[in-house]
């Protein structure tokens, strides 16, 4: 599990997202609660221990406790076109799943560039939609790069579910797929927002995705040192 979250932690800090907003905003942020469960354990190597998924969405404060629909769908965007924008009162959006040294990445832009070749088995959808008086939002995030595929539900009380597929094999690849829950916190930037320079932007998001990365593996080790 060390292995495996190092690889994907190096490969976030790699990333280049979006600088701090400007106006105070809201930082939904997601932790998987406990190990991925497999729904069939088949005769590959690994265990669904090995998975992990972390991440965050920014929403500027005006919306939160209204009603809003938020979405994004780049097999939907024409093929050729520029990158789409955000949608108004979206700030930032990024998931990760760790599993194995390798990692499944859903960062925004991934979301609003136009699938070259919707055929290939690239999706990255999201849809956020928010209620009159309630801080969460319900709705989904896919993110499937063609060889590993995550997919979250996100409920009114914040609450999320999740399942991991992956054509890398293991007990959440080729035999079935893997399961996994976590909470949505909810974090609000003051306004007007702190301006701190940086050699390369940084996203908020980035900071937030390590610490609870760190987080969790030290929860897992412990256990592990036990045994």
């Amino acid at each position: 599990m060390r292995n495996a979250l190092a690889a994907g932690l190096a490969l976030l800090m790699s990333a280049t997202l979006a600088p701090p907003p400007a106006s105070a905003a809201i930082i939904f942020g997601f932790e998987q609660a406990g190990p991925t469960v497999a729904t069939h354990i088949g005769p590959h190597p690994g265990g669904p221990n090995d998975v992990l998924t972390v991440g965050q969405f920014i929403l500027e404060d005006r919306i939160v406790g209204g009603g809003y629909r938020l979405s994004a769908d780049n097999n939907r965007h024409p093929v050729g076109a520029p990158i789409a924008p955000a949608p108004p009162g979206l700030l930032d959006l990024f998931f990760a799943t760790f599993d194995r040294g390798s990692a499944l990445i859903g960062g925004l832009a991934q979301f609003l560039t136009p699938n070259a070749n919707p055929g290939n088995g690239q999706y990255y959808n999201f849809l956020l939609a928010g209620a009159a008086g309630s801080v969460f939002p319900t709705g989904s995030i896919t993110y499937n790069n063609s060889e590993s595929d995550a997919r979250l539900v996100l409920g009114a009380d914040g609450a999320v579910s999740g399942r991991y597929n992956t054509d890398r094999g293991g007990p959440c690849g080729w035999t079935g797929a893997c399961s996994f829950s976590g909470q949505l916190t909810a974090t609000r930037i003051p306004d007007p927002a702190p301006v701190v320079a940086v050699p390369e932007p940084a996203s908020l998001a980035l900071f937030g995705l390590g610490l609870a990365g760190l987080a969790a593996l030290r929860r897992w080790v412990r256990p592990a040192r036990a045994r």
